[in-house]
């Protein structure tokens, strides 16, 4: 099994890379299950260090997992080749542009720079703590308004050409990321590379923009190695971060050890023990449909409640989530094909879309999409919602904001002719 997906995850990805079509969902969604299948490749995954043993072991990936993983990378691939040679053609210079919309970047970026501030003031020196559970423990709502409005603001003002407004929002997420905090970081680098490269039209990208792949690339292993360097950074011990960076071994731990190797080995050991869990807890994300429903009562189990516990009780820090061993969890093999299925879906109707001639439109549209293609190999429902929700909400509060200010101030002032 371990042969059979490595022939396929490489032979999906030359796909992707070498294939004449447009950088779409479909190629971020691939790209993305490839590196959160990184065991897949390396035949294990790791469990998690304990209270008893900063060791990790390895763990051999079970059969079932493989299956998992085969199909998941094989559907994906399979929708992007229908995608190609039914629907691109029908949706290219799809026009919609929506007037006044070329104020939400500046909006945005206000938000994120009070949402900065005010994480600032209330938090005191926490943030700079290269403890990150104690720095968590003091994380409040403003810091999410922060974050979410510099994601945002970012891809906004890239599609809208506003460089200034970039800058400032570049800078609140590269603070972000100082932090600790990777996120923002990873979903905005996917969004504006996808747009870059969306750009560019059908080409055989890895032949024609290799550069932009190569920054892409450089990006990605930048992600990986941060995680493994940010508490020296904080603590300013520079000649940790110079001895790490000139070590080869280093480069070697940062992905033969990276989360991914943790995020799989939730799936492993939830099909090797036949973990199962009540379909009920997935109705718990309707709650995530109510604005401030924690503060008005309301209780919400995630994956993590329900596995962490039962499978790894020792396990030393939070494990994340893992979409994909919840779904298997709930429903068994069913509703993982009806996920997979809804998830395809999904992307081609963003793959669609994304040729909107509006930039404040592609923006939107592509954030969320990052997020989707992205993060939702090491998430659960109940997370995937909430972080949606905030960007859709923040972003959708941004373009109406400007549409009343274009629509009250600017046009009003405009003479009649």
């Amino acid at each position: 099994m371990h042969i059979l997906f490595v022939i396929i995850a490489v032979c999906g990805l030359l796909y992707m890379l070498l294939a004449k079509r447009s950088f779409d969902f479909f190629s971020v969604a691939y790209i993305s299950a490839c590196i959160y299948f990184l065991p897949g490749f390396f035949d294990y995954t790791l469990t998690p260090r304990t209270y008893n043993t900063s060791l990790r072991y390895q763990v051999d990936i079970h059969n079932e997992v493989y299956l998992i993983m085969i199909i998941l990378l094989s559907t994906i691939w399979i929708g992007a080749f229908f995608f190609d040679r039914s629907l691109r053609n029908k949706a290219r210079n799809r026009i919609y542009k929506i007037e006044g919309s070329q104020y939400s970047a500046v909006i945005a970026t206000v938000i994120a720079v009070l949402g900065f501030f005010l994480t600032l003031s209330t938090t005191g020196g926490a943030l700079f703590s290269p403890d990150k559970h104690a720095m968590m423990e003091e994380i409040n709502r403003f810091y999410k308004v922060w974050y979410v409005g510099a994601s945002v603001g970012s891809v906004l003002s890239f599609t809208q050409k506003k460089w200034k407004l970039f800058v400032i929002c570049i800078f609140l997420i590269g603070f972000d990321v100082f932090i600790g905090q990777r996120e923002s970081l990873a979903t905005v680098m996917i969004s504006i590379i996808t747009i870059t490269l969306f750009s560019k039209g059908k080409v055989r990208l890895l032949l024609k923009h290799w550069k932009v792949s190569l920054i892409g690339l450089f990006c990605g292993t930048f992600v990986f190695v941060y995680k493994y360097l940010y508490k020296a950074i904080k603590r300013f011990d520079l000649e940790y971060v110079m001895d790490s960076l000139t070590s080869w071994d280093f480069y070697v731990r940062t992905i033969s050890e990276s989360e991914p190797f943790t995020t799989q080995h939730i799936l492993n050991e939830v099909v090797r023990q036949d973990f199962t869990v009540e379909m009920s807890h997935l109705a718990d994300v309707i709650y995530q449909f109510i604005i401030f429903s924690s503060q008005l009562g309301a209780e919400t189990t995630t994956f993590n409640d329900l596995f962490q516990p039962a499978l790894f009780p020792d396990a030393r820090a939070g494990m994340a989530h893992n979409f994909w061993a919840q779904m298997w969890s709930s429903g068994g093999w069913l509703l993982l094909i009806t996920s997979l299925l809804i998830f395809i879906l999904i992307i081609s109707i963003g793959s669609y879309f994304i040729y909107i001639a509006d930039p404040t439109l592609k923006a939107g549209l592509t954030l969320f999409m990052a997020y989707l293609s992205f993060y939702i190999h090491r998430t659960d429902l109940m997370w995937f919602t909430t972080v949606s929700k905030r960007v859709i909400l923040l972003f959708l509060f941004c373009l109406l904001v400007s549409i009343v200010f274009y629509e009250l101030v600017v046009k009003s002032k405009k003479p009649n002719i």
